[in-house]
């Protein structure tokens, strides 16, 4: 399938203040990486990666990769995420994709009152990964009829691990 690209408007306003795929794919071993652009003003601000639940907007399992003001990058367990500030975008990779691993998800922004976040649904099925990026212009929503398969999630685990740091971001890319 063609990739299918929306611009943003000309003023250049966002969609929301967090953006990014609406559907990625991913094969089984293989992995994805979720590229989440946010608006101006949320660069210092936390960034996270966690399972959607039941719950309009809850986390049930919690976070399962987090950043911090001073670390911009972080990986738990098979989940990573690099936030590459200047641009405004945080990337959530996930290795080792299970079946386990399909569902919705939350890449979020952390903040005192109420989160910033984006939902994101994750498909593992055989095939070669694709990425596209799905901005919907601003006032709009946009749709795609299938999910939007991509390198940009890698699989997921249960349980978030110990933090470490990402000493080298460039592996990611």
């Amino acid at each position: 399938l063609p990739c299918l690209s929306l611009s943003l408007s000309r003023s250049g306003c966002w969609a929301g203040p967090v953006t990014g795929p609406r559907w990625v794919r991913g094969p089984p071993g293989g992995s994805v990486a979720v590229p989440c652009r946010y608006q101006t003003g949320y660069e210092e601000y936390p960034k996270y990666w966690c399972r959607a639940g039941e719950v309009f907007w809850s986390c049930p399992e919690g976070h399962l990769a987090k950043t911090s003001e001073a670390r911009m990058g972080v990986k738990w367990g098979r989940v990573s995420i690099w936030d590459n500030r200047p641009q405004r975008v945080f990337t959530v990779t996930v290795e080792n994709l299970t079946p386990a691993d399909a569902g919705k998800y939350y890449c979020g922004i952390q903040r005192a009152v109420s989160d910033l976040t984006h939902a994101v649904t994750v498909t593992v099925s055989p095939g070669k990964s694709q990425s596209c990026s799905q901005l919907a212009p601003a006032g709009r929503r946009f749709r795609p009829s299938r999910p939007v398969s991509g390198p940009y999630i890698q699989s997921l685990g249960s349980r978030p691990g110990p933090e470490r740091p990402l000493l080298d971001p460039g592996q990611f890319w």
